[in-house]
């Protein structure tokens, strides 16, 4: 079985026409470089190692539909990625350096097993679609992640704030934020 999943991974891989930075642009024999990758309902369980010779040029990734468990930290290589899609698979995390994909703009987890997303996700600037739908989410709650990306990123950075507090430097605690002096109760 493993033998046949590696064979039908190079063969997904192998498909990939190899774009070669010094062919002259005016052949017509030449092949134009691929920045998108569709390969949903591939019955894949992970992404393909070769994969990650196309990673300086590809700028959106299409995986859903599969049974992929696991996506590997070396995603983060994937510089480019504008669009992520891995919805519709078994993912129960998401890996932490998918957060140095600063081009990330759409990143689709839609029905997985996620429950926590984790606070990397502050760390995409241009994130603009986040899809969470069909996970049973505790962090954040579907509370927050059905009102979008931006309420997103504020619970997060949030909670990035919350897990890096330390009790032991807390000195004052008020129990009002404002001046009181002057009001009559």
């Amino acid at each position: 079985a493993k033998a046949a999943r590696k064979l039908r991974e190079d063969e997904l891989c192998d498909a990939i026409p190899v774009h070669d930075t010094d062919q002259d642009n005016s052949n017509p024999d030449a092949h134009p470089a691929i920045t998108t990758i569709q390969w949903s309902y591939q019955n894949m369980e992970r992404l393909p190692p070769g994969l990650h010779k196309h990673r300086e040029r590809l700028t959106a990734l299409d995986v859903s539909q599969n049974r992929i468990a696991k996506l590997p930290s070396s995603v983060a290589l994937f510089e480019c990625l504008v669009e992520l899609d891995v919805s519709h698979n078994r993912l129960e995390r998401v890996p932490p350096a998918l957060g140095r994909c600063k081009k990330l703009e759409v990143l689709v987890l839609n029905n997985n097993r996620l429950r926590k997303l984790g606070t990397w996700v502050v760390e995409l600037p241009k994130l603009r679609r986040l899809h969470l739908y069909g996970n049973p989410m505790v962090d954040p709650p579907a509370e927050v992640s059905d009102l979008g990306v931006e309420p997103i990123r504020e619970y997060l950075q949030a909670l990035k704030v919350v897990n890096a507090w330390d009790p032991d430097d807390v000195t004052e605690f008020t129990r009002h934020a404002q001046e009181t002096q002057g009001l009559e109760l």
